[in-house]
């Protein structure tokens, strides 16, 4: 079993909304973190990193390939998970035996 998940896909598929159920559901205590947009006059300006324990980061966008990210998502222990507004139930599914193969 891969150690983490990491979720993306494009803005408003419901990647943020996912995990905070998935959580909720499973009751389990969650690492990690998830991003919103910060945005001024309608215009996306950066994104916000918020811990799953409610702590507040300010992040950035990377409009292009980086080498670090693109290395977090080669990692053999990182499983990348696309959500998309079709998937969403599937990848609800993978997330929630995910979390609780973790906790067996």
């Amino acid at each position: 079993m891969k150690r983490a998940l990491l979720l993306t896909g494009q803005p408003g598929t419901g990647k943020t909304a996912l995990i905070k159920e998935a959580l909720a559901r499973t009751k389990v205590k969650g690492g990690g973190f998830y991003t919103g947009e910060i945005r001024t006059g309608g215009i996306r300006q950066g994104f916000r990193i918020v811990t799953l324990g409610g702590q507040k980061v300010l992040g950035t966008i990377m409009f292009n390939p980086h080498p670090f990210t693109d290395e977090i998502k080669r990692h053999p222990e990182v499983e990348v998970l696309l959500v998309t507004r079709g998937n969403r139930t599937q990848v609800m599914n993978k997330v929630l035996n995910w979390l609780r193969e973790g906790m067996a």
